[in-house]
């Protein structure tokens, strides 16, 4: 069986339509992390994130970045309906298929454009034309741009044929910066930060100019610290070394946790419900399906087949006032594209957190938040036959990802999306709608900040037994920290109405221990397990402990063997 044949038909679903929106801008500057390669830039590894939004007049990119010792390298492969150029004249270079980047290399950037601004125009162009005639570059000096002479290399490509009425699929452009040409010996350290802009041009039909495509979306091209960041080197992971106190496992359906998700593009058969691609295709919705589909290539006249995935997760089970020691995403392949083993090839899938929510029902890929920072990315390996269920389970680390949401008491919102280059490269998952064992999942780990003032909580015994009508003791036991001197609140909860606890609530307002008693008030059913919460808030701060309590356990003896 083909996997791409029966991976279609199992990822078939209601498809929804609704109208194009513009992607929510961004209230701060989106930050992407340049991964660093140690011989040629593999822009299949590369960073990754997008701008503009699919049409039959508008234009849609994907951009990868990365580095070396040498240079920053990025491509953009744009979806474009009509391919238009011409060699531009003094004013003439925005007024056809092109890309301009706007690079500020100096620390702290300001509100104006100084000597360490950059900007380079490139045009889209037939690949026979010389590429020095359709580029060209400038420099900042006293607030204006300046024509200038700093050298790169643009390659560009195509997918359609130049100046006429036929509909074509897109464009590509691949633009190298050396460090050399901006007056740098060497590549910036790793962390070290610059500012980029992009401007995305579209020339359609002989006299149309469509608006002018951004990123970041409020970008002022003439006030660097209003463009977006990019740091070099790879993101830091946000691990805290410290000793855990607790941790959650959330998956959407399970304990109340509520985590829509949903893939948007082309679905797993390269958008066939939308022929129209330029016309539908952005606007396609996948509401309730159970399987989705990450999938990108180089060859942009393949894009209908391109699908990214979205998930959003609440972090209220993660206490307030803890450091997150770690926090890992697992999502569960279970086939891929490709018409017989060995066609598809490994994928680096990565996650990225995006800026402003979104709804299952009514996302699309012209309306979902765009990247507000890269994160992790994780090999995801294709399977030859379809993976039984649950799946193969791959994991991305997003602790900072977590810390950060946490931090400014937001959900964590997440994009899954990947950098290939090679053909059947769509990679299948189970979706938050799927059974139980194979939806996505989201483990954290937090510890207490021993850095900061706080307090830690601790007990026995955490496991207990109780039949109907017994009663049993269990103590709390509260140590401060780093000079903590607040009162502490001690919250008890039960999560079956059987055990009942007494008393709920008790306050210390010292170092110290306090006792509870539980009580089993149930009929003597089969036997449970039931979990009792001690949380304890004071001082801007909140620790909590979980014990155990079997009912109406029983002994089974099992016969002995003797040799």
């Amino acid at each position: 069986m083909r996997l791409r044949y029966f991976a279609s038909v199992l990822l078939s679903g209601l498809l929804l339509f609704g109208s194009t929106a513009v992607a929510n801008a961004q209230a701060s500057p989106p930050l992407i992390h340049l991964p660093r390669f140690t011989g040629s830039v593999d822009l299949a590894q590369g960073a990754i994130f997008w701008l503009g939004s699919v049409g039959v007049d508008g234009n849609y990119a994907d951009v990868r970045i990365g580095q070396n010792d040498q240079r920053v390298s990025l491509s953009l492969h744009v979806f474009d309906r009509d391919l238009r150029y011409q060699q531009p004249g003094a004013d003439g270079w925005r007024n056809w298929d092109a890309v301009t980047v706007y690079l500020d290399t100096g620390n702290g950037p300001g509100e104006a454009i100084t000597t360490s601004s950059y900007r380079f125009e490139t045009v889209l162009s037939e690949a026979w034309l010389p590429r020095k005639d359709f580029q060209r570059s400038s420099r900042g000096q006293a607030g204006a741009w300046v024509t200038g002479n700093v050298p790169v290399t643009t390659t560009a490509g195509i997918q359609g044929s130049m100046n006429n009425n036929v509909d074509d699929r897109g464009w590509t452009m691949v633009i190298q910066i050396p460090f050399a040409s901006l007056g740098l010996p060497a590549s910036p350290g790793p962390g070290q930060t610059w500012r980029m802009a992009l401007e995305l041009h579209d020339k359609d039909g002989t006299a149309t100019l469509q608006p002018v495509r951004l990123w970041p979306s409020a970008a002022n091209l003439n006030r660097p610290n209003t463009w977006g960041i990019m740091a070099f080197g790879p993101a830091e992971t946000g691990a805290v070394p410290n000793m855990p106190s607790g941790r959650a496992t959330l998956r959407h359906g399970v304990g109340g946790v509520v985590a829509p998700d949903a893939h948007v593009g082309g679905s797993s058969v390269c958008g066939d419900q939308t022929p129209d691609y330029f016309r539908d295709w952005g606007s396609a919705n996948y509401a309730g399906v159970a399987q989705i589909n990450i999938q990108n290539e180089w060859d942009i006249s393949d894009w209908p087949c391109f699908s990214k995935y979205y998930v959003t997760f609440p972090l209220n089970k993660v206490p307030t006032g803890v450091q997150v020691v770690s926090a890992t995403l697992t999502v569960n392949l279970f086939g891929n594209a490709g018409y017989r083993a060995g066609d598809a090839k490994p994928s680096w899938v990565q996650a990225a957190t995006v800026a402003g929510a979104w709804a299952e029902n009514s996302i699309t890929w012209n309306n979902a938040p765009p990247v507000a920072e890269t994160i992790s990315g994780t090999w995801v390996k294709p399977v030859d036959f379809y993976a039984e269920f649950p799946g193969v389970p791959y994991t991305w680390d997003v602790t900072k990802a977590v810390a950060t949401a946490k931090a400014t008491n937001q959900p964590l919102r997440l994009a899954l999306y990947s950098t290939d280059a090679a053909y059947h490269s769509g990679k299948y998952f189970w979706s938050a709608d799927a059974g139980e064992p194979a939806r996505p999942r989201l483990d954290v780990v937090w510890g207490e900040d021993l850095s900061n003032p706080g307090f830690k909580l601790d007990g026995a015994p955490k496991f207990q037994q109780l039949t109907s009508g017994q009663s049993s003791t269990f103590t709390v036991d509260l140590d401060w920290t780093g000079g903590f001197d607040a009162p502490v609140t001690l919250t008890a909860t039960s999560s079956a109405p059987e055990i009942s606890l007494q008393p709920q609530t008790i306050t210390l307002t010292a170092e110290g221990t306090a006792q509870f008693t539980l009580r089993d008030i149930g009929s003597s059913s089969a036997g449970s397990i039931v979990p009792i919460t001690i949380t304890g808030e004071g001082g801007g701060k909140s620790q909590f402990i979980t014990i155990a309590v079997l009912r109406n356990g029983s002994l089974i003896w099992l016969p002995a063997l003797a040799r």
